[in-house]
């Protein structure tokens, strides 16, 4: 209970000093291209310490996958539901950080014949950037229509500008 109050008090922190710093709230992006895409999941501190991009189809995986993202959060959020037969999981995890103005954002995820493109952000501070001093673990989650043929993650990088 005191970590997560620990945790909350800290993104009232880091969100204030990442508009500073110029990066974007990751809040308020919002996803583009295909229909039928919702937010699940957009947090400064998860229990997944790797960088790491899942698809997740089925009820199992979800299941696991929420409970690792709040291994370290008690009591455990209610997991959204999902009708797996009809859409999947994508979850992006940046991995653990040395200090806050880390982020990670699914911009939007586009379909076609050959499968689907998750276009992904990353934001870091720039070097002069006042950042919380605490480990991170940013992580965005989203569920998305499902769609025949492979993944494919395309990744861009951004800076702060402090």
């Amino acid at each position: 209970m005191r970590r997560d109050i620990a945790r909350r008090a800290i993104s009232l922190i880091a969100v204030p000093l990442a508009v500073a710093c110029g990066a974007e709230p990751v809040a308020s992006r919002a996803l583009t291209a295909v229909q039928g895409i919702s937010d699940l999941v957009s947090a400064s501190h998860s229990g997944l310490r790797e960088a790491r991009r899942f698809v997740v189809s089925d009820e199992p995986g979800w299941a696991s996958l929420w409970s690792a993202i709040h291994s370290d959060v008690t009591p455990e959020p209610a997991r959204p539901g999902v009708n797996l037969a009809e859409q999947i999981v994508i979850v992006a995890a940046l991995g653990e950080r040395p200090t806050g103005g880390f982020a990670i954002h699914i911009d939007s995820v586009r379909s076609g014949s050959g499968g689907r493109e998750v276009f992904v952000t990353t934001s870091t501070p720039g070097p002069t950037c006042m950042t919380t001093q605490a480990l991170t673990q940013p992580v965005h989650a989203v569920s998305a229509p499902v769609v025949a043929g492979p993944t494919r993650f395309v990744e861009t990088e951004t800076r702060g500008k402090c």
